[in-house]
């Protein structure tokens, strides 16, 4: 019977192409759209994380399995992860701010933690791994259109900040499900060398982190990690060289292709 509801729903979809009268809108783009977030739900089970019991959804866009939250696993040793506040200051207008221990967990139950490249490359569960370029690549590629669509089709319909010089809501559409969530940063210290750094951007800025290595200028001591950056400051989604390798960022993976 549940095989039968799956049939008629997907005729359903494609035969209402076309229509604008609140139906699916001609093009397609919003028929994938459609399409991914029911199979998403129909075929994409949680991914159970047997090193701390973590459950995180998943889903399923166009030939790739991601998960739909960031990764909250704090390693083995206790090194090469942290929490968004977690034993530093965060940035405020007057200056440096600490979050208490409550605060500092809560960043991790809502974003994930944060992680070093390093680290980063080596966390993901069993059969799942960090993307690379060419899989962000791909994503942005299924969901089709201009950067500042992708980003706003991809991020969270909630947990976005209006920020000074934005139009209306930061927050996207989230119509495939990813749920892409602004949790901050922490910048490496060669790009701030001898200053004190802080923790930023909460609420308005997700970056994660992928395997892509490269190296711009040993004398600024910066490499080129790659990561995606979905931010409402003019909704674009990007990939970006120039970052420390000791930066926190947060990290979402992919399932390995069998």
């Amino acid at each position: 019977m549940r095989k039968i509801y799956l049939v008629v729903a997907v005729i359903a979809v494609f035969l209402c192409i076309g229509c604008n009268d609140g139906g699916v809108e001609s093009g397609g783009g919003d028929a994938v759209a459609y399409l991914t977030k029911f199979r998403s739900s129909a075929g994409a089970p949680p991914l159970n994380d047997e090193r701390d019991g973590n459950v995180y959804r998943t889903v399923i866009i166009g030939n790739q399995t991601w998960m739909a939250e960031n990764l909250n696993y704090n390693t083995a040793d206790g090194n090469g992860s942290w929490c968004y506040g977690q034993d530093g200051l965060v940035s405020g207008f007057d200056g440096g701010l600490t979050l208490s221990e409550k605060e500092v967990q809560g960043r991790c139950k809502k974003f994930g933690r944060l992680y070093d490249w390093e680290t980063a490359n080596s966390v993901c569960p069993a059969k799942w791994k960090l993307p690379s370029e060419d899989d962000w690549t791909q994503l942005m590629s299924t969901v089709g259109g201009s950067q500042d669509i992708v980003s706003k089709k991809l991020r969270s319909s909630s947990g976005w900040e209006h920020i000074l010089g934005a139009n209306g809501s930061g927050n996207g559409t989230d119509d495939f499900g990813f749920s892409a969530l602004p949790g901050g940063v922490w910048w490496g210290q060669s790009e701030y060398d001898g200053e004190e750094l802080y923790y930023s951007d909460e609420g308005v800025l997700g970056v994660w982190w992928t395997t892509a290595t490269g190296n711009y200028d040993n004398s600024l001591n910066l490499y080129g990690g790659y990561f995606a950056i979905f931010t409402d400051n003019r909704a674009w989604l990007s990939v970006v060289t120039l970052v420390d390798y000791s930066a926190r960022h947060s990290v979402r993976c992919v399932k390995e292709e069998i």
